[in-house]
């Protein structure tokens, strides 16, 4: 096993990371986190139900949320 994690896991670990900071705020709702992410509500909402994120969304996230993205890619606390 060479440690790299599968695509899916990747893309699951991501979505977890993104929802885990969406309910971290208890007024951005599926609709309202749609809205800030430039998406409808409803397509955020299919992206957190299949676990498949779009990689364009990622810097906007962590605009948004004020979060590294080498934490959002991987998990991982900056390591400035």
């Amino acid at each position: 096993m060479n440690g790299w994690i599968s695509e899916r896991q990747f893309h699951t670990e991501l979505m977890d990371r993104v929802r885990a900071i969406r309910e971290s705020r208890p007024t951005w709702t599926h609709e309202i986190f749609g809205t800030l992410l430039g998406i409808r509500g409803e397509a955020y909402k299919k992206y957190e139900q299949r676990g498949r994120f779009p990689a364009y969304l990622v810097p906007r996230v962590a605009m948004i949320a004020d979060v590294d993205i080498g934490y959002l890619m991987t998990g991982k606390p900056d390591q400035k």
